[in-house]
């Protein structure tokens, strides 16, 4: 076991020990399903030949949350140019007297937050935290930039 690394806290393994130094757990197990003692390092019984180990997941929340940054970052582009190309649409009014920049902020900021919602399950998770936080504060800047030249478009729209 020499070089090896606690399956349970990631603590350097030195020597032949048969509990981990730092977190007390047994580096020898019994497997759960034909009962035999073995290392706690296999992903796999040597004797039954059965998976151990569940396949962590917890990547996906991160990779789900680049996903959805990426879908939205496509769709506010697209409705950012059509209300740039076409500022009619900013003196819309609906029968709700909602403008076309009241729906445009809403729009932008309902979508963020769900595409931001996988990025802080992967920072309460602390899988892959430094990306995660990376892609949060990208996230809530760009979406901030976003309203706030929406909203300086829209009072030059309202001056004309």
């Amino acid at each position: 076991m020499i070089g090896l690394k606690c399956p349970f806290c990631n603590n350097e393994i030195t020597g032949t020990e048969t509990t981990c130094s730092k977190c007390g757990h047994d580096l020898i197990i019994q497997c759960p399903y034909c009962k035999q003692s073995i290392s706690a390092f296999e992903e796999v019984c040597p004797c039954c030949s059965t998976r151990l180990r569940k396949r962590n997941y917890n990547i996906w929340f991160y990779r789900a949350g680049v996903i959805l940054s990426t879908l939205w970052l496509i769709m506010m582009s697209v409705v950012t140019y059509l209300y740039i190309k076409f500022p009619e649409i900013l003196k819309y009014e609906d029968k709700r007297g909602h403008n076309g920049i009241d729906l445009y902020l809403t729009l932008c900021f309902k979508v963020i937050l769900i595409a931001c919602i996988p990025y802080v399950i992967s920072i309460v998770q602390k899988t892959k935290l430094p990306q995660a936080i990376t892609g949060l504060v990208v996230n809530l800047l760009v979406a901030v930039g976003l309203a706030i030249y929406m909203i300086h478009m829209n009072a030059l729209i309202q001056v004309q």
